[in-house]
């Protein structure tokens, strides 16, 4: 057993529950090694304790012992220690072992006074996952997001994890409603009601609260945390791809040109799925050729306006190729500096002039906004689970 020999695993705490694991009965239990890894199990430096929690990944299926060893992880004196613990059990329970013995410990973490919110905000979504969705957690996260005493952050949390319930009964959806009508916080009842359309998007009523948060009426971006990073909430956004997953477009249009036309707020938009549906609907877009002329004639002053001039300049060039105003944008853009933008402006310059040579447009293909490929997502998260595994040498 040269192997404990090695410097690297004399300090690995945790590791020591699974370093004995055998390919038959688990554990190989001599009496020594158990008080060695009741001892490890202390160790007084951190960073060696965060190092053991990631050993554990390496162990598949996770045994008994592992579980175990997670469940001390939850309540390590260390912020780092619990944090790393529960990105080892999400990777774990991607892999594709059974955690639910830990729902009751991560239940425990959660409503944990003291945890840090940092930490305490990553652990809606991972019970959610570890439980499958089980009805003591749905009840829990709900119990949580209506707390008007929890942080913002953790009510937020809750709320978009219960999106993800496939069948809420009645008090969940009674819950969800009162909190979209009666909330003192924009940003609970604007998620409450994100919520209530992944769940129910047949409500008489989810159209309507969708078109007043896309007129901003809940607020454009909020800061959910100062000390947690990429955590904004952006509702006016997330209304209108909402609206378009509804398949709600005559709603959706004229809302999301007013967005565009905000040059000084810097959502998210997007803005080749708006494009992509005007190019293939041109009868909707028509009676907004002028506004569409206008925003693209606009110089952007940040990422979402380049985007977005970039993706509606198609469906104008199918609805209104022959249009002045649209001639005088190009004639523009093709004096840039910029020469991707010359050569961009000049590309569709070819592609609308019925006098240039079919050699030229051969040179300059014509090409509108292509719909994105369906993704297959359980596919791709095949991939990604063999290609953890691979990193952890398991497989």
């Amino acid at each position: 057993m040269k192997i404990f020999h090695h410097p690297r695993f004399q300090y690995l705490s945790l590791l020591c529950l699974v370093l004995f694991w055998g390919p038959g009965d688990g554990f190989a239990k001599p009496s020594n090694t158990q008080v060695r890894t009741t001892n490890e199990l202390h160790t007084a430096n951190w960073k060696d304790r965060k190092k053991a929690v990631v050993e554990l990944e390496k162990i598949y299926p996770a045994t008994p012992q592992v579980v175990d060893a997670l469940r001390q992880a939850l309540q390590d004196s260390s912020q780092q220690v619990r944090s790393q613990t529960l990105e080892t059990i999400r990777i774990i329970k991607k892999l594709g072992s059974d955690l639910k013995p830990l729902t009751p410990d991560l239940i425990v973490r959660l409503n944990h006074p003291q945890e840090k919110s940092s930490i305490k905000a990553d652990i809606p979504p991972l019970l959610f996952q570890v439980s499958e969705g089980s009805p003591e957690v749905v009840k829990e996260l709900l119990k949580l997001a209506k707390d008007p005493k929890e942080e913002i952050l953790i009510r937020w949390r809750s709320l978009r994890v219960l999106g993800e319930v496939e069948m809420g009964g009645d008090m969940l959806r009674h819950g969800l409603r009162h909190l979209a009508l009666q909330d003192p916080s924009s940003i609970i009842q604007s998620q409450a009601w994100l919520t209530i359309a992944h769940l129910q998007p047949q409500d008489d009523e989810i159209e309507e609260a969708l078109v007043k948060m896309g007129k901003g009426a809940y607020g454009r971006k909020h800061l959910l945390h100062a000390d947690v990073t990429s955590n904004s909430f952006y509702p006016l956004s997330e209304a209108l791809n909402m609206l378009m997953s509804l398949g709600k477009w005559e709603s959706v249009i004229p809302l999301f040109l007013d967005a565009l036309d905000q040059t000084n707020d810097r959502i998210p938009l997007d803005s080749r799925r708006f494009a992509y549906y005007l190019q293939e609907h041109p009868a909707r877009a028509l009676p907004y050729v002028p506004r569409l002329l206008a925003i693209v004639a606009r110089t952007p002053t940040h990422y979402q306006q380049v985007l977005a001039r970039a993706y509606l300049m198609a469906p104008l060039v199918k609805v209104a190729p022959h249009s002045p105003a649209l001639r005088k944008i190009l004639d523009g853009l093709e004096k840039n500096t910029d020469p991707e933008i010359k050569n961009w402006a000049k590309t569709i310059l070819h592609c609308i002039d019925p006098q240039v040579p079919k050699s030229v447009k051969e040179e300059y293909p014509c090409t509108g906004i292509q719909n994105l490929p369906s993704v297959n997502s359980e596919e791709l998260q095949k991939m990604e689970i063999r290609s953890m595994k691979k990193e952890r040498g398991i497989e």
